[in-house]
């Protein structure tokens, strides 16, 4: 019996971040650098009226990649962000990221 999965289905595959509007599936979309994912998000935050944009990095095996110190960020408009601000914009003029860490190491 051949297995198939993710790598042998799609060995052109060397990872991508993925983005995911409102928590909702069918907004995903997959980019193969963080510029072009970085203006998406802008304009989906700005003009489309998406509240937050939740962002990970998928590896080879198309699984979130497990190097990465937080599973996902998420980037949303907030007036406290600004230049000079209590929050320094991640993107744009006032798009604020926060990392959404996960504990590795509880069996410590």
């Amino acid at each position: 019996m051949i297995e198939v999965n993710f790598n042998t289905t799609n060995p052109e595959f060397n990872g991508a971040y993925l983005a995911i509007c409102n928590d909702n599936i069918t907004t995903a979309k997959l980019f193969d650098g963080c510029m072009e994912m970085y203006s998406w998000i802008q304009d989906q935050l700005e003009n489309k009226g998406v509240e937050r944009v939740a962002v990970t990095v998928l590896d080879q095996s198309g699984e979130v990649s497990k190097k990465l110190i937080a599973d996902a960020k998420y980037y949303f408009i907030d007036e406290d962000c600004y230049e000079g601000g209590k929050y320094e914009p991640a993107i744009g003029d006032n798009i604020r990221e926060e990392c959404q860490y996960v504990d590795r190491f509880s069996w410590v």
